[in-house]
């Protein structure tokens, strides 16, 4: 039986058993469940989803010199007295193929910033932007060399609500900010098998959340660089 209807089964009996009791008080807590296949918001594995849903600061590195943030698409820049508007990360891939980092690069302000936990910051000017980049203070926390292929999604139990629901994650951000908001009564998975793509060119699929904490462990040990776990 896996993960999904035993979620579903375990609700059913709740709700079952309700009819035959009297309603439930405000002191009631909802039922505590013991589960593998369970996200819990102090667990490794959650702890290491939210890593590598993580907005890279170093995405943008060559220009802004700041891996606390990425500017955010579309933004114009002015190297050599040239002007360049960058939409997406493939036109910056194309720039920097191109680019001479000791080159000076000047924004069109205002930009705006995206931290890593995808929170914003609108710039105005340079001075404010030269700022924020001499007071970044990185953790390096990120997992950059562990991508989630998506799109994918989980299902469970929310506790906010008390209803059954499913959670689709298109991108990072999505993932990222679920993660962050989990509450230690939610009855959540993932509806596995999902896709994992490692920073070395493999491309990994994962059957449950053993098999994808045993995953981040590997990769962590032995195909990134500069990454704790």
């Amino acid at each position: 039986m896996n993960t999904k209807i035993s979620i579903i089964l375990f609700l059913f009996i709740t709700i079952t058993l309700g009819f035959f009791s009297s309603c439930r008080s405000e002191s009631d807590e909802l039922p505590q469940i013991v589960d593998n296949g369970f996200l819990q918001p102090d667990s490794r594995i959650t702890n290491f989803i939210l890593r590598a849903a993580t907005n890279d600061g170093a995405l943008d590195d060559s220009l802004d010199k700041s891996s606390c943030f990425t500017v955010k698409f579309p933004y114009t820049i002015t190297v050599t007295g040239v002007q360049t508007t960058l939409a997406s990360i493939v036109e910056l891939r194309t720039f920097e193929a191109s680019y001479n980092p000791s080159n000076p690069v000047t924004y069109s302000f205002p930009i705006t910033l995206v931290y890593g936990d995808f929170s914003e910051v609108l710039v105005n000017d340079n001075t404010q932007f030269v700022q924020l980049v001499n007071t970044c203070n990185d953790t390096d926390e990120n997992i950059a060399c562990i991508d989630f292929e998506y799109p994918f999604s989980a299902s469970g139990f929310d506790s906010q609500v008390e209803l059954i629901r499913t959670i689709n994650f298109e991108k990072d951000l999505d993932l990222y900010q679920f993660i962050d908001d989990l509450k230690r009564d939610d009855l959540i998975t993932i509806d596995f098998p999902i896709t994992v793509n490692i920073s070395d060119g493999a491309v990994l699929r994962v059957s449950s959340i053993g098999e994808l904490e045993n995953t981040f462990d590997d990769v962590l040990r032995n195909r990134c660089d500069n990454v704790s776990n």
